[in-house]
This record gives C-alpha cells, structure tokens and sequence, in this order.
C-alpha cells in the first residue's frame, strides 16, 4: 500500500529525493523501493548517502566517493567555531596550533565542530596546547571512537559529562524530547546548581543548550525532537562501560551487577520476565522502557513476574518508567517503598488497562520525591480519601505536576499538595469544586468540568499566573485586583463573564477569549505595559472595545473572529499600539473601517475576510508601510485584486475559501514572491499575461478547476508557471486514479463483513463504487470492489 501511495505521489512529476545514512543492504527491499519512483518524470534523481561499501553496489548506478575537506576548507570551518564573538581572527600562536589540531581531524566536520566548539571556550595558549598534547589522539584502532569527539566530552564540565553519558541508555537514532530528557536528568539529582536566581527546571534548560551549542545534540527531522549523531552514539556508552545496559542493543544477556541504568525498547521486547540477572543489580537507578515516540499508537508490554518481587530488588530506583505496560492491574502499595523514586511514569499503563472497576488509590502520598503525578480513566473513583495520601504529615512534599483526566465519576474536592505548581483536570464531569490551595499554583488548566463551581470570591484570593479555562459554564475569573495572572485562555464557560477588566490584570501578557457566549466588551482606563497578545473568536455579543481605544505598547497581535456584533476595532492603533504586527479581523460583519487614523507601520500581516475592510487596507498605509503578509479569506468577489490595491510592500498573498472568486488580476499581484490559493472551487485559469516574474512560490489546493490547467505537462496553463521554483499543486495530481497501481477490479454482488473496513467512495468512468482494503494473512493487501445490485468487471 505504501508503494501505491508513493507511486501516486511521483507519478508525472519531477523530483529530487535525498536518503541520507542509508544502511540497509538488503537489495530485494531496495528494488521494490525504486519501482514506484520510476514512475516520476524524466530528469528526476535519487541521491543516497552511505557509509557502507555494499549499500552503494545495491543501488547499481554511479558511486562518488567523497573526499576529505580540504585543509582549507577544514581550516576555515573550524576558524569559525573556535572564533570568539569578538575576535576578527586567531593571534598567530593560536594560529599554529589551531592547524595542527585540524589536521588530527582527518577532514571530518563533525570532529572538526566539537573541537572548534570546545576551543571557543578556551582563551589560554597553555588550554589549547593541552588539547593538541593529548594522549586521546592516539587512540588503539579497537576503540571505534573518534578521538576529537572524546577530547570534546573530557573537556567538558563534571555536570555536563554526566548529562551526557545518561543518554548512554538511549539506541542509535532515537529521537528524544528536550523536556523528558530534563525530567530525567532532575530524577537522579543532575541539576544541582548554586544559582540562586534560576528553578531546577531553568537550569536543565541551561545544561541541554550547552550541550545542543556544542553539537552532542542535533535538532531532528521531526519538530521539537532531538537525536545525537551517530558518530557520537557509541561515545556515552563507551564512557559509562557497565553502568548502562540496553536490552537488543547492547552485547550479551546477562546485565551486570554495577549497572545503575537499564532501558529496553518496547517495540522489540513484549514482556518483561526480569530479563535474567537484572535483579541482580542490587543499585539499579532507573528503569526505561523507550518507546519509539514517532509511533501515533504506541506498542505495549506486560509482566512476566511479579511486581512486589521487581520493587523490592530494585530499592534504590529514582526513574521508574511502567509506561504503556498492558495488562497492569493496580499499582502495589509496596510502591512507597521505594523511598529514592523521583519520578514514576504510568502513562498508557493504566489508562490501558481500564480501571473502571478500581475505587481507590495507593498511597502515592508516601513517594518523597515525586515531583510529576497523572491519573486518568478511573471510573470507579468517587473521591480521594486519606489512603491516598498516606500517613504523616509530609504527603506529597514534593509534587509539582498534578493530572486528573477523564474520571467520570469523582465528585469531591482534593487537598494537601503544599508545593503544587502545575494542576490539570479534565473530563471529570461530576466534579463539584477545587479546595483553595489549589488555586494558589502557578497554573490552573480545567477543561469540560460541567459541573465544577469556582466562585468570584475563591478566585480573587488565588495567585494563579496562568489559567486556562475551557468548557466550564460554572467556573469564574477574578473580579478584583491581580498582580499573579499573566496568562488567561478561556474557552467556552465563564457565562458570568460580561465585561473583561483589563485594568485588573496589569501584568496580563496573553488573552484569549473564545466562545463566551455573554462577553459584551473590554474596559480599560489605564495604560497596559505588558499585555502581548489578544483573541477574541466566537463570541457573538461582544460590541467594543474602551471608548478612547487600547492603551497597550507592547502589544504585537490582535485576532478578532466572529464578531458578528463589533462595530468599531480600537481607536488610534497607529499611535497607541506602535508595537502591533500581526492583525485579523474574520467575519466581524459590522466592522467596515480598519482605522481612522490608519495602521501602525510595523503591521507585517494581516488577514481579512471584508471587501470594505480592503478599500480600507489601503488607506491605512503610508508609503513607508512594512506590511509583507495579506491573507484574504471568505470574501465574496469574482476578481482579485485591483491594480493598486495592494502596498507595494507586500511579497506574500494567501486567498483562501473564496468560492466565488474566477479570475485573478495581473496587475494587482505585481511585487509578489509568494502566492497561495486554497479553496477557491471557481477559479477557472491564471491570468492571461501569466503570473509575474517575482514570484517564486505558488500553492494551489483545493481548486480543481485551476488545478487541472496547471497539470506538468499537458495542462493549458502549465507554460505559465514552469519557471516557478517553489510549486505545489494539491495533494497530488489531480488527473490520476485515485490508486493507479490497481490493475484489475472486479465489481460482485454480495455483502461486507464488519471487520472489513477503510470504506472509501471514488469515481470512474462516471460509476459510482465502494472499496475496502483488507490485510491478508500473508500481508499483502487484497483489493475488492462491490457494487450493487449487479456485477461487473473492469481492468486498467
């Protein structure tokens, strides 16, 4: 099935594809590969990069060997790191030495960029003479270890080294999360640091973007992820020996008895028997199973022994991961035992299980060090009783991130958490109020709580920072002065809520009102120095804004939407709100003025959906403006833009959801380098004259009209925009089959079983069809098409 997709996704077209680090020799799966990618067009080109001699002999085609940089390349790449920001250049002993260094680094710009790195730190001749000097050059050729990168890790900081070699535990390739990895690293007590002025959270934050500026990590593919290069992935390893163990990747089954770290990949290993000698290392620290995280439904695990007997062989864990362990009826209360835990991972375990029938829970009050604790999907729980807290008066000392989610039937409210920062709940339906000392954490978040009541006066005494609040009719904001609330989001809820009073929240950095069914209108009669950003989406009866406009410097958004009763936006935006950059105003009917002064000149984009708020984008600029964006959506015209319509300014324009819209002006899109159209079902053809030449990006989706014209080759409007660099039309050719390496249907009478399933309609041939995929057991995907009430075959 993926071959299909990919051959439907090339097929006609011309692309150049990358497959970097390539290590798999098996040729059958590297052929059935490049079957789909023939069919792109002539001239396409496929470029694999390998380390592996007969990876490059698979591919039958050309090999390049690449070359070492050249010294001078490799001098200057590494003059570039180890340059201070205010150097010009090295002084000549630095000089001298600096070359001698890069040619230890045999041309390789990894090696290169972790020596230059760590020798930006250095300022001393004697520091950089000691790295040249260094024993480590001279590595025995067993140690698969390239030297310049184990010099970097020995030059680095006892607090660093340690964070790094705890990514011992993790494969070659893994992705990992900046902030788990921060959770981690504070569990076993790596964050210990005499800067006063900064949290533990802030100061991992330090340690990982030191590590990140010094190339021990890499940004990934995926965003927000992080991975180590591969050459560097057998570094932790190689510097903590036995202390960590990987199940599947490293050497041999029996665990030793030093190691302190054990991890092992779910997707490989299904159940968890103890894995031989692993209880006996008797000072096990933590205890992780890696999940692959770009896997949407992740693979689970189970137990083979029991539970009680795993706590009490490893009684001095700080990390304990059950995370998506199956089968996993309850946690034991010998779970308090282990008096050194710092961090306890559940997720998926047991939300997987279903706990419906579960009425109470352990004593997770007992567990000193917890600092993150999520409870979800216990139907069973009506309320938390003292069990759960354990005995003594030190329950939960150092809890900061607390969950509740989905527990349908709690209903009484929960105390005793002296050092929460963080609460969420969400989902629990029945839940009647929160106690007051939850409403003095850093952050509130509580979503579809029907039945929740926080009162006006609770909230006034709270010094909440950040509040979201989402679907809770009974929920209030506060009604007096607050120096806490930087942060407030409502979504749908806070009925009582009429008027905003901005002047009560003076360190307000972000609001965002949605569907507040009763907001009429923000007051304000004092300057705001700290407000950021605005939103106000679907609340249909909100009217306006204060009388003498927003008094708000620093604020840079405004996203307006829905408002179907505003009139008027804020007066005299150009001269009170100099800051502002991004504006959009979305069906707010009424409102036919953007300013009557105009608009301040940072504004860099803005989105409109108004024919009579265009007329007035124009008048609100002067010939200074910097407005670079403009998105136009729903509006309803036949042509766009008029010449002169748009700022000279503008490089970007995005028309989306104007069904009405046919044709498009040449001369109004002049000075353009991007344009996007999405959605615009009527759009029959580019303009005659073509499109300009400063335009180098075009998208098209959601126009089938236009997009049949500007098919690669044959389409009547493809001359008109061969030369554009960046194009994307669609998902995909639009004049393909919808599976074009089907080769023969055949139409039978006949019904579906239920497990059958991935219904989806298709046309061809003007008959109208239903198709399922269904996996066989040998893997392989059988295709069958019915239709009724007669049969009828066909092939392509």
């Amino acid at each position: 099935m993926v071959h299909g997709r990919l051959k439907g996704k090339v097929f006609g077209k011309k692309f150049l594809l990358v497959l970097d680090d390539v290590w798999n020799e098996r040729r059958e799966e590297w052929e059935a590969m490049r079957t789909p990618l023939s069919y792109g067009a002539s001239g396409s080109r496929i470029l694999v990069t390998t380390r592996v001699e007969k990876v490059s002999s698979n591919m039958r085609s050309k090999v390049h060997h690449l070359k070492q940089l050249e010294k001078d390349e490799c001098w200057k790449f590494f003059n570039k790191q180890a340059l201070k920001d205010d150097d010009l250049e090295l002084n000549d002993e630095k000089k001298e030495i600096g070359r001698r260094i890069v040619e230890k680094c045999k041309g390789l710009p990894l090696a290169l960029k972790a020596i230059g790195s760590l020798l930006h730190t250095k300022s001393l001749i004697l520091d950089w003479q000691s790295v040249l000097e260094s024993n480590i050059w001279d590595l025995p050729k067993e140690v698969e270890i390239i030297p310049a990168l184990l010099l970097s890790y020995q030059h680095l900081p006892s607090h660093l080294k340690r964070c790094f070699a705890y990514c011992a535990l993790f494969p070659k390739d893994y992705e990992f999360d900046k902030n788990e990895l921060i959770l981690l690293w504070m569990a076993k007590g790596f964050l210990h640091h005499s800067q006063l002025n900064k949290n533990v959270q802030e100061i991992g934050e330090q340690y990982f973007d030191d590590l990140l500026t010094r190339s021990f990590f890499l940004p990934s593919s995926f965003k927000m992820l992080f991975v180590m290069h591969d050459l560097l992935n057998d570094l932790p390893k190689y510097v903590c020996g036995d202390f960590c163990f990987r199940v599947k990747f490293d050497k041999g089954n029996c665990i030793p008895k030093t190691t302190r770290h054990f991890a092992f990949a779910f997707n490989d290993v299904r159940y968890f028997d103890g894995f031989g000698s692993l209880t006996d290392a008797k000072r096990l620290c933590p205890f992780v199973p890696i999940r692959h995280i770009w896997n949407h439904t992740p693979s689970s695990w189970t137990f083979k022994i029991s539970i009680h007997d795993l706590f009490s062989k490893i009684k001095f864990v700080r990390v304990l991961s059950l995370s998506c362990c199956s089968r996993f009826r309850e946690v034991p209360d010998s779970v308090g035992d282990l008096k050194h835990l710092h961090s306890l991972d559940l997720t998926g375990s047991l939300w997987l299980a279903n706990c419906k029938y579960c009425l109470c829970l352990p004593p997770f009050g007992l567990l000193s060090s917890l600092k993150t604790l999520t409870i979800m999907g216990f139907d069973g729980i009506v309320s938390i009783g003292a069990e759960f807290y354990g005995t003594g008066s030190f329950s939960f000392k150092s809890l900061e991130i607390l969950v509740f989610s989905n527990m349908k039937e709690w209903e009484c409210k929960t105390t005793n958490f002296p050092h929460l920062k963080h609460l969420s709940i969400d989902r629990c339906r029945k839940l009647k109020g929160l106690s007051d000392q939850l409403l003095h954490s850093e952050q509130l978040t509580i979503d579809s709580c029907d039945e929740l009541i926080v009162s006006e006066n609770s909230m006034n005494t709270s010094s909440i920072e950040n509040l979201h609040i989402y679907s809770c009719p009974l929920v209030s904001i506060p009604t007096t002065h607050n120096d806490f609330l930087e942060v407030i989001k409502i979504g749908g809820g806070c009925d009582s809520l009429t008027i905003f009073p901005l002047d009560f929240f003076p360190k307000l950095r972000l609001l965002q009102l949605r569907r507040c069914q009763n907001l009429r209108r923000i007051s304000q009669e004092h300057t705001h120095n700290h407000l950021n950003e605005l939103t106000i989406i679907h609340c249909p009866q909100f009217e306006s804004f204060p009388n003498e406009g927003l008094f708000a410097p620093c604020l840079e958004i405004i996203a307006i939407e829905g408002a179907e009763n505003l009139k008027l936006l804020p007066k005299h935006m150009k001269i009170q709100l100099q800051s502002l950059k991004n504006l959009r105003i979305i069906d707010c009917p009424q409102v036919e003025m953007l300013s009557d002064e105009g608009l301040p000149r940072n504004v860099k984009y803005v989105s409109l959906s108004s024919l009579k708020l265009m007329a007035s984008l124009r008048e609100s600029f002067d010939e200074n403006t910097w407005l670079e964006r403009l998105c136009i959506e729903k509006m309803d015209v036949e042509c766009f833009p008029n010449e002169g319509l748009l700022p000279r300014s503008l490089i970007s324009l995005q028309i989306l959801n104007c069904p009405n819209l046919k044709k498009l002006n040449y001369k109004g899109l002049c000075h353009l380098s991007s344009l996007t159209l999405t959605h615009c079902h009527n759009l029959q053809c580019l303009p005659v004259e073509g499109l300009p030449k400063s335009i180098s990006s075009l998208t098209i989706r959601g126009c089938p009209l236009l997009q049949l014209r500007c098919q690669n080759p044959e389409g009547e409007d493809w001359v008109k925009i061969a030369h554009i660099q960046e194009l994307i039309i669609g998902e995909g050719s639009s004049r393909q089959p919808l599976w074009p390496w089907i080769l023969s249907i055949t139409l039978n009478n006949g019904l579906f079983h239920e497990q059958k399933r991935n219904w989806m309609k298709f046309k061809r041939d003007e008959v109208r069809m239903k198709c399922f995929l269904q996996h066989s057991r040998r893997g392989d995907i059988e295709r069958s098409v019915a239709r009724e009430p007669n049969g009828l075959g066909l092939s392509s």
